[in-house]
Formats: structure tokens, C-alpha cells, sequence
């Protein structure tokens, strides 16, 4: 773990790292399955494109993280007291960080140039390319922020603690608008990264969230299946992808989901 990640700097309490691309270990096949497609269901020219994207990631990405552990002052049933802000969880994930003593909260991102050459090939008229690019993008912030899980994970193990599954505003009922209380245990610019007054990341393949940091903490399965948000991004994103897999075009219905 110590040879993929540098601490950049440790002051006041925030340890601010920089994670090696190279480390993502992104491949064609793990493309194509959140693409929701066989491998030999595209054709080989956007295989090609992908291992282009692929190949490019070491250039384009600059994946760099922040975290902090604070106390927890308060529980309660959808809500937790941190230095005096609270924060309104749903009641799943208070649930889930009922035993956390502690928080380890966290940004994490892979830099703007991903999401501006997504935004050329738009511009371009190349949507495929242009979606490929955004997907692979989405692969990356997500592998980076489980690195940075993962080292937070070791550093507290070290201390005989443990930790929880990430939470994000956003997930199960969270407002996405306490991004900004979330934001405000960071300087501004930390990271590169910066908080519109809509709560919206930028750049905007960046992650934040919490996990539970313990003595009596463990990582749980999310509850996808039992929450009642009917309108999540991820429930949708994952009906859509189950879509994919059963279609006898996908081709063709990839067409269709960038075209609308």
C-alpha cells in the first residue's frame, strides 16, 4: 500500500496523500462489464478505443486525497454530532455508524483533465468515444477513493480499530446540500478540489463521504435492496446497466442511451 500512495502533507490534523495511477489496475474487460456488455458484444474498433483511454490514464490523471478522523460527540437515530455540526443521516446509514467513535472523513479526486477530453469528444460529435471516456473516468475515482478506503482501513487497523463501509451525501436519503458542512473540515482548495454553492464537486470526477471508525465497527453490505429511495442515481444506474445485460442489441441500445 505504502509504494502506491505518498503523503503529500500532514498538518492540523489532515493528511493529504497522491495515489499512483498506475495502481488502479483498469482494464478492457472491467470496462466492458460496467458498460454492461459481453466482451464479444462491441465490436473490436471500441475495444481499441478503450485500451486508448486506458493507456492515457497515467497522463490525464492526478488522483489526490484528503482525510481527518474526528469524534463522534452524539448519535442519535438519523443524525450524528461532529465538532459541533450535525450531520442529517438517513436512518440506514446512522444505523450503520451507530458504534463509530470516530470518523474518517474524506475527499478524494482524479483531477479535471479526464472530464475535459470526455467534453471535447462531445463537442466533437464523438459521443461514443465522449461516453467512454466519462465511464472510464467514473471507473477511476471510484478505484482511487477504494485505495484511499483501503489506507485509512490500514492506518486504523494499526491502531486496533476498524472501520465501516464509505457513506456519501447523496447515498440513502443523505441531502446532497451537507456536502458543504462535509467540505468545511477542509481548507479550500484542498486538494485541487472545490464546492459550488449547489453542493456540486469540481473537478467533478472527485468523491467525499465518511466511514466509521471503531473498536466495535464492521463493514457491512450496503442495503440497495431495502432502501426506499426510489429515485437514487445508483438504483437507476443499475437498472439501466441490468438492461444492457439482458438486450439482444446492445450495441444498438448503446446507441439509443447516448443519443436519449
Amino acid at each position: 500500500m505504502s509504494s502506491i500512495i505518498s503523503v503529500i502533507e500532514s498538518v492540523k490534523e489532515i493528511c493529504e496523500l497522491s495515489v499512483d495511477t498506475s495502481s488502479l489496475d483498469i482494464t478492457r474487460e472491467q470496462i466492458f462489464s460496467e458498460l454492461g456488455y459481453a466482451e464479444n458484444a462491441i465490436p473490436e474498433f471500441f475495444g481499441e478505443q478503450i485500451d486508448e483511454i486506458i493507456e492515457r490514464l497515467q497522463e490525464l490523471c492526478d488522483i489526490r486525497a484528503a482525510y481527518r478522523i474526528v469524534d463522534v460527540s452524539a448519535h442519535s437515530d438519523h443524525a450524528l454530532l461532529i465538532n459541533n455540526i450535525r450531520f442529517h443521516l438517513n436512518k440506514t446509514v446512522a444505523f450503520q455508524l451507530k458504534n463509530a467513535e470516530r470518523l474518517a472523513i474524506f475527499i478524494c479526486t482524479i483531477g479535471a483533465q479526464m472530464e475535459s477530453w470526455s467534453s471535447q469528444m462531445f463537442s466533437e460529435g464523438d459521443g461514443v468515444m465522449g461516453h467512454f471516456v466519462d465511464t472510464i473516468a467514473s471507473v477511476a475515482v471510484d478505484k482511487a477513493t477504494d485505495i484511499i478506503h483501503g489506507y485509512i482501513e490500514q492506518k486504523m487497523t494499526e491502531n486496533g480499530l476498524f472501520v465501516t463501509n464509505r457513506f456519501s451525501p447523496g447515498y440513502c436519503g443523505w441531502p446532497v446540500s451537507e456536502q458543504q458542512l462535509l467540505f468545511s473540515f477542509f481548507p479550500s482548495g484542498c486538494c485541487g478540489m472545490e464546492l459550488t454553492e449547489s453542493a456540486l464537486m469540481i473537478p467533478r470526477k472527485s468523491t467525499s463521504g465518511i466511514i466509521g471508525v471503531g473498536s466495535s465497527v464492521k463493514k457491512e453490505p450496503y442495503f440497495c435492496d431495502r432502501c426506499a429511495n426510489k429515485d437514487c442515481t445508483y438504483r437507476l444506474y443499475r437498472q439501466l446497466k441490468s438492461k444492457k445485460e439482458t438486450s439482444n442489441n446492445p450495441i444498438s441500445d448503446m446507441s439509443q442511451d447516448l443519443n436519449g
